[in-house]
């Protein structure tokens, strides 16, 4: 729907900026306006399908992890065994072995699993933020300078780390924006760097995306130079 939505503006927008068809006397100057209510809470249940989709790929990824450590302590005990001269009884260490073997290939499986998913989860929520962005444009009026800097602190781009997401990157963004541009006040502007911590919710991200919604509706406007 984005791209459909964003070619269908560009269309329009070179077709009238060319003299396609000029306006009659009277008539408004063409203008691309979106008049509806924003789906944001849409858009919140794609983030949050995302934030799923990387708590479900670290949680298999951190589980596969300690059992290949015990998988590698297991073998240890056995070389140590089989180098001695008399050796002591296997205690069924072979069968451990085995047994952790086999739950390595189905953890495995359920990790490339995850993974599919997190990759699915982070092609929509790309797609979504590009639309969502776009019908904050149209919606509130934004210049190309403010509609260009509003993606950058709302990036469409999903680099998802072990340490951090696209939830922690937005959500330093949203508070860095926030706390300048579209501060309510001189008093509320603060150049101070926000420490990128791991979210356990996306509950504040979405609270703030819904707030600079609502300054941009009240008539406040991006800068660059903040």
């Amino acid at each position: 729907l984005w791209l459909i939505a964003e070619e269908l503006c560009n269309r329009l927008t070179m077709y009238f900026a060319s003299g396609g068809q000029a306006p009659q006397q009277g008539e408004e100057a063409f203008a691309i306006t979106f008049q509806e209510t924003l789906p944001l809470q849409d858009y919140f249940s794609i983030i949050d399908a995302h934030f799923e989709a990387r708590q479900n790929f670290s949680k298999s990824a951190e589980k596969l992890g300690e059992r290949a450590h015990q998988f590698r302590s297991i073998q240890k005990r056995l070389l140590v065994r089989f180098k001695d001269r008399n050796p002591a009884a296997l205690q069924h260490l072979d069968v451990l072995l085995e047994g952790t073997f086999q739950q390595l290939n189905t953890m495995g499986g359920s990790l490339e699993q995850c993974q599919g998913g997190l990759i699915l989860a982070s092609d929509r929520l790309r797609a979504a933020t590009h639309l969502v962005l776009l019908l904050i444009r149209y919606r509130f009026d934004l210049d190309l300078e403010s509609y260009e800097t509003l993606q950058c602190y709302l990036p469409a781009v999903t680099a998802d780390t072990q340490e951090q997401g696209w939830e922690e990157c937005a959500e330093a963004a949203m508070t860095h924006l926030l706390r300048t541009s579209l501060s309510k006040t001189t008093k509320d502007v603060a150049n101070i760097a926000t420490q990128l911590t791991p979210l356990t919710d996306t509950t504040k991200l979405k609270k703030q995306i819904g707030v600079v919604c609502e300054r941009l509706a009240r008539g406040a406007r991006i800068s660059k130079d903040k």
